[in-house]
């Protein structure tokens, strides 16, 4: 029945039956057995090795998780002997990912600004997996005001991954938190710090001090041309002396 119905990151329980060279069922163990599961096809998954445990009458629990929604070729190998090629086979249906399987893309790097529009993407963490499209993703945006809503979100069949774009509306630290099927994904909630350029130009031409800088500048200027000024009074006096000096010894 396993072989029919098996999902991609669930764990599937197969029991294998030794038989000797004449098709009898072995009523005993001790064979050597190992079991791995190959995909014809792969997007970058590999050989998935089985966990095989010994039930001593003959029997063989096998174990194993499909991370790839792509047939795989299950390969048998007992005491050292296996078949050239595989008589079975798994094709595993894409599963719903639980909130630990994924992670959130698209929010890291340069601080957004004001008005700005930050592509949200939630994904599986292992790149191999992919998501079904029936995951219940919410994606909660909280203001620096106290608003919060849910924001948009929108499956992608290309990617297989789902988008929110949000849109900045508030300077300050927004809190997000995305959850799948109520659980939230691993590092939820997390802050975006939203910058406001155009406040922050504002702040700059308001800042205290610089109005003090100029009158200084002024004092200064105005100190310097009166320096300026006392020294051509200083010379004029000392003119008008030497007048007075020259007309006092003409007269004698």
């Amino acid at each position: 029945d396993a072989l029919g119905a098996c999902a991609t990151g669930r764990k599937l329980s197969l029991q294998l039956q030794a038989s000797d060279r004449y098709g009898n069922p072995r009523s005993m163990g001790g064979d050597m057995v190992e079991v791995f599961a190959k995909p014809r096809e792969s997007r970058g998954g590999g050989r998935v090795e089985a966990e095989v445990v010994d039930n001593a009458d003959g029997t063989y629990a096998v174990a194993l998780v499909l991370e790839e929604a792509a047939i795989h070729d299950v390969h048998v190998n007992v005491n050292g002997l296996s078949d050239s090629r595989s008589r079975y086979f798994l094709a595993p249906t894409l599963a719903p990912l639980t909130a630990a399987d994924c992670t959130v893309r698209g929010v890291a790097g340069d601080e957004p600004s004001l008005c700005d529009v930050t592509a949200l993407y939630v994904q599986p963490a292992n790149p191999i997996r992919e998501m079904s499209g029936r995951e219940a993703v919410v994606v909660t945006v909280h203001t620096p005001s106290g608003l919060a809503f849910n924001n948009p979100v929108k499956f992608e069949k290309g990617n297989r991954r789902f988008a929110s774009p949000v849109y900045w509306v508030e300077p300050g630290a927004h809190s997000v938190a995305v959850t799948l099927s109520g659980k939230a994904l691993p590092g939820c909630p997390f802050l975006v710090e939203v910058r406001d350029p155009h406040g922050e130009e504002l702040d700059a031409m308001g800042k205290p001090g610089k109005p003090g800088q100029s009158s200084s500048k002024m004092g200064k200027s105005k100190s310097g041309k009166g320096g300026k000024g006392d020294d051509a009074n200083d010379g004029d006096e000392d003119t008008a002396a030497g007048a007075a000096a020259a007309a006092a010894a003409a007269a004698a």
